[in-house]
């Protein structure tokens, strides 16, 4: 009994969520900022100015379009490789995290290897965004299946909605209602990543001013934390 205690992975924890949220909004407002206007993690968006782009019958989209199948296709490969590593009985979790990480690192490659980043049509650009739009790709997945107990990390609509119902919840429902807890509850888990998203905005927004894409090196480093903490997860 104490060897099985002593190989099990740790809880799940509020801060994992922390982490991540902060790790998605930075990105995809690095991707926004740097890439004419991408969204790396929040896909759906790119669908909204694709549409745009066709109503107005100016602006270059490639990229946009091309990041959704991409998001797409990383979501299905990280069930697939998760399945083989859980077969195997090794920690998924912390595996595709570093490789998350790796790829952020890797658009620092990218950023001063592949070419310019003169326009939304540029190589570049459209490199960029896609290793971008899989690395948040294999984050969703992960989260979702290995963390499905914490708030999403990347569509904060969801979250806001749940913050105004849950607080109103607390507000109008007695002490010792079941209902008060339960929101209570939710909410000790929803502040901590919201709050680390709107963090991440600021953060990528000042860091890309200063360093660029090297800024990426931070949530590359926020993906590595989170998965040392993931320990024997599967």
């Amino acid at each position: 009994m104490k060897a099985d205690t002593a190989s099990a992975p740790p809880p799940v924890r509020a801060s994992d969520g922390a982490w991540m949220s902060f790790v998605a909004a930075f990105v995809d407002t690095l991707g926004f900022i740097a890439l004419f206007g991408v969204f790396t993690a929040h896909v759906t968006g790119n669908i909204v100015l694709i549409g745009a782009s066709l109503a107005n019958r100016h602006g270059e989209f490639t990229a946009r379009v091309l990041t959704l199948p991409a998001f797409m296709l990383a979501v299905a490969a990280t069930y697939l490789m998760a399945r083989a590593l859980r077969r195997w009985r090794l920690p998924a979790a912390r595996i595709l995290l570093c490789f998350e990480a790796v790829l952020l690192l890797a658009t620092v490659g990218v950023a001063h290897a592949v070419g310019q980043f003169t326009d939304e049509t540029s190589l570049a650009t459209i490199v960029a965004a896609l290793v971008l739009a899989v690395a948040m790709g294999i984050q969703n997945a992960v989260m979702r299946m290995t963390y499905s107990s914490l708030p999403p990390t990347t569509a904060m609509t969801g979250n806001v909605t749940l913050l105004v119902l849950d607080l109103m919840t607390v507000l109008t429902h007695p002490r010792g209602a079941e209902e008060h807890g339960a929101a209570r509850a939710r909410l000790t888990q929803l502040w901590p990543s919201m709050t680390a998203f709107f963090v991440g905005t600021a953060c990528a927004a000042l860091a890309y001013a200063w360093i660029e894409f090297f800024s990426l090196l931070i949530p590359a480093a926020c993906c590595l934390i989170v998965a040392i903490r993931a320990g024997t997860r599967l």
